[in-house]
């Protein structure tokens, strides 16, 4: 097989690759809300430096919602991560158990933590994308990441007896698995490898 030949083929397999990972979701709100809506509260207002918050004035559960540039296939990170910055800024009330939910269609998966931040404190969850740590209604791990419509992150994080809660949200981040780096040190070797036997022919 011609060098040219091998050199074009291995290309191609690291910038196939690249494209298995998929690209982070993020979300820093670092100058408006950024297509947040909520569900159960008022809409998010931006606040300076950069976050968003929202009033419960339902009294219920109340969730802060993904924009619509968020759906779609989220195959590409299982085994990847979720995380976000949270913080109670008045007294919250109604605790619920499903700290995030990720939505298709009518179905969904949940994940809760038994954590109530302090108030007034800014707290960081995360949570693997795995299986194992959500648990399904409707329809399957794979199936539900296949076509997401929503993810929903809860604004109820401090039990209590009031109706009102404010609750602000910041770093939204939904990532990919990274590529294990061995793999890109193969690629890059043969690439290296071929480069010096044709100097050497030369």
């Amino acid at each position: 097989m011609k060098r040219w030949s091998i050199l074009v083929m291995v290309s191609v397999f690291l910038l196939g690759l690249g494209g298995m990972a998929q690209a982070t979701l993020v979300s820093t709100f670092d100058s408006d809300t950024e297509n947040w809506t909520t569900e159960g509260a008022t809409s998010p207002s931006w606040t300076s430096p950069g976050f968003i918050q929202a009033y419960d004035n339902a009294g219920s559960w109340w969730r802060f919602v993904s924009p619509n540039g968020w759906d779609g296939n989220w195959s590409g990170y299982i085994s990847g991560s979720i995380s976000y910055d949270i913080v109670p800024i008045n007294n919250n009330a109604n605790q619920h158990e499903h700290n995030i939910e990720i939505w298709s269609g009518s179905n969904y998966m949940y994940w809760g933590v038994a954590n109530e931040p302090a108030k007034g404190v800014w707290t960081t969850f995360t949570v693997a994308l795995t299986d194992a740590n959500f648990t399904e209604v409707g329809d399957t791990f794979s199936n539900i990441l296949q076509n997401v419509t929503a993810l929903k992150i809860l604004g109820d994080l401090r039990g209590g007896t009031g109706t009102g809660d404010t609750t602000g949200l910041d770093n939204v981040r939904v990532n990919a698995i990274p590529l294990p780096g061995a793999v890109w040190l193969l690629g890059s070797g043969l690439l290296r490898l071929l480069g010096l036997r044709r100097i050497r022919r030369n």
